[in-house]
């Protein structure tokens, strides 16, 4: 479950419209990990049921790029929780479901805006979910010092190892974006990124 932080203040539609189309480029990319797609509920935030923890990670990790990447002005805090669902799972849309599952997810939510934080993993004693939050608030260090005006930069710099040809693409010189590189910490966020498929 998620919600967009400061909703109220953003502009409309266009924000909506950019909610709907995020939301609806989740569902498509990870089709096999969802068992009942990410749902728009109130406007402004979103609800789904998926496969496994990993699923979660993968997906909230895809959100957090996809923003970063397009200089969205959207931010959005998540909660990833595991229990009981009592009803038949839906599988075309979010919504008719009822549990324990919900109900922990939509009180920790509340919680986690007072707390003002973003990211919360939350699971039954036994699961190994606590190295997931952990994970999460490393992660959010780089989101925090990321500015979503480089969004292109750190997505060239993600994606392609040399940084000569994404100096020639960018038509900047190779020294400032190999500078860049270093001080955004490139590769200490991707092996943050290797550790979630190693959590659990």
């Amino acid at each position: 479950m998620a919600d967009m932080i400061n909703s109220q203040k953003m502009p409309q539609p266009v924000t909506q419209n950019e909610f709907q189309h995020i939301v609806a480029k989740m569902n498509e990319i990870f089709k096999k990990d969802i068992l009942s797609p990410l749902t728009i509920t109130l406007g402004d935030e979103f609800q789904c049921v998926l496969k496994d923890i990993k699923s979660a990670t993968k997906i909230v990790l895809a959100i957090e790029e996809y923003c970063i990447f397009r200089n969205s002005k959207i931010f959005l805090r998540y909660v990833i929780t595991e229990g009981e669902i009592d009803t038949k799972i839906n599988r075309k849309i979010a919504h008719g479901m009822v549990g324990e599952g919900f109900a922990i997810a939509r009180k920790s939510l509340q919680v986690l805006k007072k707390l003002k934080k973003r990211f919360w993993v939350l699971s039954d004693e036994g699961n190994n979910f606590k190295v997931y939050q952990e994970l999460f608030v490393l992660l959010d260090m780089f989101y925090k010092k990321w500015k979503r005006d480089e969004g292109e930069l750190i997505e060239w710099l993600l994606k392609e190892k040399d940084y000569k040809r994404i100096a020639s693409h960018m038509r900047k010189t190779p020294s400032l974006i190999w500078k860049r590189k270093k001080s955004l910490e490139i590769e200490a966020y991707q092996s943050l990124k290797k550790l979630f498929l190693y959590a659990q």
